[in-house]
């Protein structure tokens, strides 16, 4: 008698699950050795856990220490922990910042993120590569100079 193996041993001659044109369904039980797939009653066990995932805190920033700046909207700011330190990371505008205290890497973004401001905003457009076009866009839509 064959049990939980249904899905790996049953073949359909012909015709398709209620479809009558073409006759009723006629399953066929494969032997052992003629079955595609065989079933795996165990998982199989490494003795090496796997790496830990690290996924990124998010931080909001929803103000500027620099009184020159103001956000005019909240700025999402990822943060991972490594083993020196952390890392302050916004991927889709490519501005990245380090530091060895979280506060630290947070005030090294926003001093980058006002730098950039700073750089990109300032520029004429024909100066500027498309991907820094872009950046510069971004900021204008995030940031005011007061």
């Amino acid at each position: 008698m064959v049990t939980g193996l249904v899905s790996y041993s049953i073949l359909v001659e012909r015709g398709f699950v209620g479809n009558d044109i073409l006759g009723p369904i006629k399953p066929q039980v494969l032997p052992p050795d003629e079955r595609p797939y065989q079933p795996q009653d165990f998982a199989p066990i490494t003795s090496k856990p796997a790496e830990p995932v690290n996924i990124p805190k998010v931080l909001y920033l929803t103000e500027l220490p620099e009184a020159n700046y103001r956000l005019k909207r909240s700025i999402a700011i990822f943060l991972e922990q490594g083993q020196e330190g952390w890392l302050a990371f916004r991927d889709d505008v490519g501005i990245y910042s380090y530091g060895t205290t979280l506060d630290e890497a947070i005030t090294n973004f926003v001093a980058s993120l006002l730098d950039d401001y700073d750089l990109y905003t300032s520029s004429a457009q024909e100066e500027l590569t498309e991907g820094a076009f872009n950046l510069a866009n971004w900021l204008r839509e995030v940031i005011e100079r007061r």
